[in-house]
């Protein structure tokens, strides 16, 4: 039997993917909801991935289910028991692993480490969260204390007036006027 991973190799700063859900058979293998916008992209065999403050866990085999979930086995988990204990953790990845499914799929947790700038005059906007929202996920923003926050549509990042630049994880945003008064 093969062992669990220690937390000892937990970096500090990970990527969340998604939740594990539930086993799926009897090997060891789990069902993973993964958050994203995109087409969903399997993690390649050999990927390293964290379950809350577990791992790392080796990916032996990645098929998916269905349009936002993924089946997953790990090699260190070989049994439905050792699956169980993961289910409801997060699943997350090294921030390089995440940027290795750009452009196809963009995991939502890879938007929160974003450099985030108002395109109209240059100001750092800091990222306080998100909601994952299946059709409208966005960013919960503020320009200076949680008190004064409000929401920018992931999709206006995405598709909008905005200049993103992945590889140095900066984005500048063209925000519709009046949007920190509609959501705030």
């Amino acid at each position: 039997m093969s062992e669990a991973a220690a937390p000892t190799d937990t970096p500090p700063s990970l990527v969340r993917l998604g939740r594990f859900e539930r086993p799926h058979g009897v090997n060891g293998r789990l069902l993973l909801r993964m958050e994203f916008l995109g087409s969903l992209v399997p993690l390649p065999p050999g990927a390293g991935a964290y379950a809350d403050e577990t791992g790392p866990y080796h990916v032996t085999e990645c098929v998916s289910r269905d349009h936002r979930r993924l089946i997953i086995g790990f090699r260190e988990i070989d049994s439905r028991e050792r699956a169980a204990a993961l289910a409801g953790m997060d699943m997350s990845v090294r921030p390089e692993a995440a940027m290795e499914c750009l452009p196809e799929m963009v995991p939502l947790g890879l938007l929160e480490r974003l450099d985030l700038r108002d395109a109209a005059n240059g100001e750092r906007l800091r990222i306080l969260g998100l909601e994952p929202d299946v059709h409208n996920p966005q960013l919960v923003v503020t320009r200076s204390g949680p008190e004064e926050s409000f929401l920018v549509p992931v999709l206006l990042l995405l598709r909008g007036s905005s200049r993103l630049d992945w590889e140095a994880l900066r984005c500048e945003v063209g925000l519709p006027a009046g949007i920190e008064e509609i959501n705030g």
